[in-house]
């Protein structure tokens, strides 16, 4: 069953954006760029390290981007940053998980069906038969459904504020099978006496589909991110078909209210638009990403207006920076990221060198050779490191200036090695220092007090480095 669009091809958590799979940090290496598919698609096998399967990988991450609106294109079809995200991030690979937690109780709020980016197919439910969703049926929040479900059940006994997997596979099919016009306010006093009684007698229809019950994993993994509800079916002595529940807390009223009353507003869209309309993916990220809505929202909920949380302090301090500043900044931000994320280290380093080649390469079929000067395909063409990585401090393995393009057929080795230096922007033979024969003399001859493509005031300290440290 289709849980109101939570994409089926993940979990929406912070580890999932930020943390081991990333998401956003593959996101942020394509800022600036145009979302031509095919290129993408060959990006991210290369980011992910993935030889298999590497168009549906992506489909799998562009899912999930849609869904919460990180796929933001301009009206050049480019990738645009979400400075927020930036930050929340940057706060999550230095262990303040915080900001993501808060943020994602933010998301579910804010989650909405139809979604913008809900498909315009038909749907077809066990016997229910939807004819194109998207154009047919008003807005509503599911989350917020969920709560005012929940409280209302409260009410009638505490012990009674939750889900078993069989009341959840309920109220969604009771929903779509009154074509959502159920999804009014007040009308959770009869949702949650159905749902007592499901609880006293049971429901049949739910035996047809009781296989099912994996996909159930994705609303879950969704609604974990509450700050209000647990899936701990312990404190209910419920048996394993527990699904979600109210936390016990004394405020969890004034907090559910505080979160319904808050989080009402909902994104209204022309609906003969298709999904991945341009302008109304946009317009919807602006609208879920705008800073005083999201302050707005903090202060309003109980759970978070009396705290001093680092979510609002990131909203005080957000900052974009400029197209003409967008290819160096997106770099800068993945290599800090990278240095703290807790990868091993053979697949921090490949990343590394994604990141730096991508800075060198992008867009590019042909590129010159730093030493030789001489042009080559792109392929032909390693990311040297001026200074050799294993000597570099932590803030030089993010300098952007420590890499140059050097090529296969022979500078770069003879660079690295030590064979060639570069002396005040000239390619100096130091053969005399090293093993050597006679092609390799060969070679250097041809390419000796040539000019450095790559020699400026930013990276002269390496070259200068490197020549000592082969002298």
């Amino acid at each position: 069953m289709i849980f109101f669009g939570i994409p089926s091809v993940g979990q929406i958590k912070p580890q999932t954006l930020f943390g081991d799979d990333n998401h956003f940090g593959f996101i942020q290496t394509l800022f600036g760029e145009k979302y031509v598919r095919a290129v993408i698609i060959k990006k991210c096998s290369e980011y992910y390290d993935k030889d298999e399967n590497k168009e549906e990988y992506w489909d799998r991450i562009i899912t999930i981007a849609n869904f919460l609106g990180m796929k933001k294109l301009d009206n050049e079809d480019r990738f645009c940053n979400i400075p927020l995200l930036d930050s929340i991030a940057e706060k999550f690979d230095k262990s303040n998980y915080e900001p993501s937690q808060i943020f994602l109780n933010y998301l579910l709020c804010q989650w909405q069906y139809p979604h913008p980016t809900t498909k315009t197919t038909d749907l077809k439910i066990l016997d229910i038969k939807m004819l194109n969703p998207r154009k047919n049926i008003s807005v509503f929040k599911p989350y917020l459904l969920i709560l005012r479900v929940l409280k209302e059940l409260y009410i009638i006994s505490p012990n009674s504020s939750y889900f078993t997997k069989e009341e959840f596979y309920w109220l969604a099919y009771h929903i779509y099978k009154s074509n959502c016009s159920n999804v009014v306010i007040d009308n959770e006093q009869k949702l949650s006496k159905s749902i007592l009684e499901i609880r006293e007698h049971g429901w049949a229809q739910f035996k047809s589909i009781e296989k099912s019950n994996v996909h159930l994993s994705y609303p879950l993994g969704f609604l974990r991110n509450s700050n209000v509800l647990t899936d701990n079916g312990i404190e209910y002595n419920v048996n394993t078909k527990f699904f979600i529940g109210l936390k016990k807390d004394k405020s969890i009223i004034e907090d559910i209210d505080s979160l319904i009353n808050s989080s009402k507003k909902t994104f209204e869209f022309d609906r003969t638009l298709s999904a991945n309309n341009q302008k109304l993916v946009f317009d919807y990220s602006n609208y879920l990403y705008d800073s005083e809505s999201i302050k707005d929202w903090l202060n309003s909920v109980s759970i978070f207006k009396e705290k001093d949380n680092s979510l609002t302090r990131i909203l005080e301090n957000l900052k974009n920076f400029d197209d003409s500043e967008i290819k160096r900044k997106k770099v800068e931000i993945q290599l800090n990221r990278l240095s703290n994320l807790n990868q091993i280290s053979i697949a921090k380093r490949r990343t590394e060198q994604y990141i730096l080649r991508e800075f060198l390469f992008s867009g590019k079929l042909i590129g010159s050779c730093a030493i030789c000067s001489n042009e080559y395909p792109i392929k032909f063409l390693a990311t040297a490191h001026i200074k050799k990585r294993s000597e570099c401090s932590d803030e030089e393995k993010k300098d952007i200036n420590v890499v140059m393009p050097a090529c296969y057929l022979g500078c770069d080795k003879l660079f690295e090695e030590g064979y060639v230096t570069v002396t005040n922007g000239l390619i100096k033979n130091n053969i005399l220092k090293t093993t050597t024969t006679q092609p390799i003399i060969k070679y250097i001859k041809k390419i000796e007090n040539k000019n450095c493509s790559y020699y400026n005031e930013n990276t002269k300290k390496y070259f200068k480095q490197h020549e000592q440290n082969n002298s």
